[in-house]
């Protein structure tokens, strides 16, 4: 089978603070190799420190998107992260995303309508079934 290439969130519900990410990885792997890395104190990340603090079930995680290509999961992971910034969500993510915060790939290239109705639909599906989650206040 090949490899899952997906954008998720985390999401604390104590703080209401977000984090992006990409992994080629399921879910649930990813999550579980988060967990141990802030088990293990292996990085001095804000959101391994979150998860150390308030403990994995404070936090939700999503899927946001599938990928067809490393790049464009690069790509997608700034894109997260820039609009988490752009509507002022409080965000762990240090960096802008991509490949550790570098600025390859196809970053500013024009979404195409397809993709926009996409991100559109999937953050209308999100919003009603979380209220005042992309601004902290509830």
């Amino acid at each position: 089978a090949e490899s899952p290439m997906i954008i998720y969130m985390a999401v604390c519900q104590e703080t209401k603070s977000f984090y992006y990410g990409k992994t080629v990885k399921s879910l649930e792997q990813r999550k579980r190799q988060h967990l141990i890395d802030a088990e293990a104190n292996r990085t001095g990340s804000r959101f391994h420190k979150a998860l150390r603090k308030h403990g994995p079930d404070a936090f939700q995680w999503y899927v946001l998107e599938s990928c067809c290509s490393k790049e464009q999961l690069s790509e997608r992971e700034r894109f997260w992260i820039a609009l988490g910034r752009r509507v002022g969500q409080r965000l762990f993510n240090l960096s802008d995303g991509g490949d550790g915060g570098g600025r390859t790939g196809s970053h500013g290239k024009p979404l195409k309508p397809e993709v926009k109705e996409k991100i559109s639909h999937s953050l209308r599906e999100y919003y009603k079934s979380n209220p005042g989650t992309m601004t902290g206040r509830s």
